[in-house]
């Protein structure tokens, strides 16, 4: 127990129920995967970028990059799990889940680039790996990387 007064606490939940509704992209290991405005126009609720973990037990870096600055409220998380999560009945039982915080961030040009690591070791052993974006704003550019 902490007995300390907080300067800052954060809570992080989620659960997937049967209301919400994800947007599933399959992407591939060690390639950038760029979603243009007219797939982002399709999107629906939550992004959920699926691979197959073909670098098991070491940590991978994500690369997300995006035309505007991501607002302080979007949260993401990391997922993996033994089988390819393509039900909601898989999707709402990973063998783990954490979240997935922004280490840093940059800009190139008319871009913002962030960057964060999967430093779960239980996340990073599973054969496949998925990244959950909660937003709360719409993108017409988006790109994400996850390699080593």
């Amino acid at each position: 127990m902490n007995n300390e007064p907080l300067s800052f606490l954060s809570v992080y939940v989620f659960s997937a129920k049967e209301e919400v509704e994800f947007t599933v992209y399959n992407i591939t290991y060690k390639k950038e995967e760029i979603l243009n405005k007219t797939t982002l126009s399709k999107h629906k609720g939550v992004f959920l970028f699926i691979l197959e973990n073909e670098d098991l037990e070491n940590n991978k870096l994500v690369k997300l990059k995006l035309k505007k600055e991501l607002s302080k409220d979007m949260q993401a998380g990391v997922a993996g799990f033994k089988e390819k999560p393509l039900t909601l009945e898989i999707i709402k039982k990973p063998v783990v889940f954490d979240e997935l915080l922004i280490e840093s961030s940059r800009k190139d040009g008319n871009y913002t680039i962030y960057e964060s690591h999967i430093k779960n070791a239980e996340i990073n052993k599973q054969k496949y790996i998925a990244i959950a974006m909660f937003p709360d704003e719409s993108f017409d550019f988006m790109s994400l990387y996850i390699g080593p």
